[in-house]
């Protein structure tokens, strides 16, 4: 079991932050068979570009440096916030001081992968860092970046939804409800996932919480360069790996704000957890004036699907204020419906 030792200053100085380099070392790892198999449909999609670039560059070496349960820390940097980027990433990725890569690399090259001559030239370069980070950047671009946007919008819709429980029901329940097997006993919290593990003392540094879309159950960093860190499953993704197979399809919704963004929005609603609370609608509050009205012929696309989506009830604390849908948050339309209310259903 893993125990981690908190104190009031480090729950002061926790946070939360995205990796795209994380999840890219995932997404590889789990191609190569490494780690947690993908859906079979992500699976016969990337695969065979997975493969192309295992042959036209030297993702191999990358590949090579992987050992069951980790990689080296030169290839996945610590990131900085929840506003981290691939260009980020491949800058410090880049920038790595290339003894101690070296010392990385002879630790984890020791499997049979990392004998291929070709593989061998690249670790043994003396620009081993640049062309493995080359390589990354390739399978970045044509592996992940077409989904990216789709599948960080999942992990900050779980860092919002995260913070949202911290305020409601305090570090306790936000903390326990990363992974079945974390609890929160007598000042620290603790990993059942891991064994053999022992106690870490955070010492007043903060832990850092990263949602990932591809992480295999729960994942950990204990060393530097990196703070003590969490990296769990992000809120939504089973149902963006699974359902989307099997759910039925929901025409109303997709009607109403497009397939792509239904089937994030469906992915995104987990069933049985807590929902972050929902913006209030803007309203003018000055005298006498009225929004102004759209222009004829506008919204009336949307008349019909809007008819099969059930407006949400009023909220306990705001009763009297009507029913609502169709909130607008900024320059775009958020949709409070809930999956079983969108597929041949009727208003009550």
């Amino acid at each position: 079991m893993l125990r981690f030792e908190v104190s009031v200053d480090d729950l002061m100085r926790s946070r939360f932050a995205l990796s795209p380099a994380m999840d890219l070392c995932f997404l590889l790892r789990s191609l190569a068979g490494r780690d947690q198999p993908l859906p079979r449909t992500w699976a016969d999609r990337l695969r065979p570009t997975f493969e192309r670039l295992r042959r036209e560059t030297e993702l191999n070496a990358f590949l090579a440096l992987q050992t069951p349960r980790s990689g080296p820390d030169f290839v996945a940097p610590p990131p900085r916030g929840l506003h981290q980027t691939w260009a980020d990433d491949l800058v410090t990725i880049r920038a790595a001081p290339l003894e101690a890569a070296r010392r990385e690399i002879s630790t984890a090259a020791t499997g049979p992968s990392a004998r291929d001559p070709r593989v061998r030239a690249v670790l043994d370069s003396a620009d081993a860092v640049s062309r493995i980070a080359e390589a990354m950047d390739l399978a970045w671009h044509e592996l992940l970046a077409p989904d990216w946007p789709q599948l960080r919008a999942i992990c900050e819709r779980d860092v919002v939804h995260r913070v949202g429980v911290i305020g409601e029901h305090g570090w306790v329940t936000a903390v326990e409800s990363l992974h079945p097997s974390i609890a929160w006993r007598a000042g620290g919290i603790e990993i059942g996932h891991f064994r053999d593990v022992g106690t870490v003392r955070l010492a007043g540094d903060g832990l850092l919480l990263i949602p990932s879309v591809f992480v295999a159950n729960i994942a950990t960093h204990l060393e530097d360069p990196w703070p003590r860190t969490l990296i769990y499953g992000a809120r939504g993704t089973a149902a963006l790996w699974g359902a989307r197979e099997t759910a039925p399809r929901p025409d109303a919704l997709t009607a109403l704000i497009g397939r792509s963004r239904a089937r994030l929005l469906s992915a995104l609603d987990a069933p049985g957890q807590h929902q972050p609370s929902r913006p209030e609608p803007r309203h003018d509050t000055r005298r006498g004036r009225r929004p102004p009205r759209r222009p004829a012929g506008r919204g009336v696309a949307h008349a019909r699907p809007v008819r099969a989506v059930r407006p949400l009830p009023p909220h306990p604390a705001r009763r009297g204020t009507g029913r609502r849908f169709g909130l607008r948050t900024g320059d775009s339309a958020g949709y409070a419906v809930a999956p079983q209310d969108v597929v041949g259903s009727r208003p009550p």
